[in-house]
């Protein structure tokens, strides 16, 4: 029973990280620029920005699944950062490959890309949860990994560095255009 309501749950997980981050994607635009927006939402085309939307719905759904399953912190968050670092590596895969084959031809796979590794990282983290005898020792090293990424991601976000994955071919510039 636990393990078919945590599945559940992932499967939520999954579609309401998909949906709300498509909501938060244009709040830049929306917004006509305001500082809150440009943490949470695109601000131009590139492969980081592209998978930035989904950031902030990840940490929300977290949050809200933790609160209901009363899962154990030391096995909930290392299973959470895997999952999370998955779906930037898997993400930051995809959007070299969409942007060097499919770019300006079939928008829908973007958006089925997406969903499919928000879906895969779901599931991971229930697989960790439920299967990995030894994830929470690893609760501090994901705890640091996490404090990591949030810096790093707080920093790109208004110094986009100049390389191939913060670029924005359409637009042809770094970060905040």
């Amino acid at each position: 029973m636990y393990n078919k309501k945590l599945a559940f749950m992932e499967f939520i997980g999954s579609a309401f990280v998909f949906s709300f981050g498509m909501l938060v994607k244009y709040a830049f635009i929306l917004s006509e620029g305001d500082v809150w927006s440009f943490f949470i939402s695109s601000v131009n085309n590139s492969a980081w920005e592209q998978l930035k939307p989904f950031t902030f719905p990840f940490f929300i759904w977290s949050v809200i699944e933790l609160s209901i399953l009363r899962l154990p912190v030391v096995r909930f968050v290392p299973s959470k950062v895997a999952a999370f670092y998955i779906y930037w590596a898997a993400g930051l895969f995809y959007m070299a490959v969409y942007n060097s084959f499919f770019e300006g031809l079939w928008r829908i796979l973007l958006f089925v890309g997406l969903f499919i590794i928000i879906l895969v990282s779901h599931y991971i983290s229930y697989k960790i949860i439920t299967k990995a005898k030894i994830i929470s020792s690893f609760f501090i090293p994901s705890l640091v990994a996490l404090v990591l990424f949030m810096a790093m991601f707080i920093f790109f976000t208004p110094h986009a560095p100049h390389g191939a994955l913060f670029y924005d071919a359409i637009n042809g510039g770094y970060g905040l255009l």
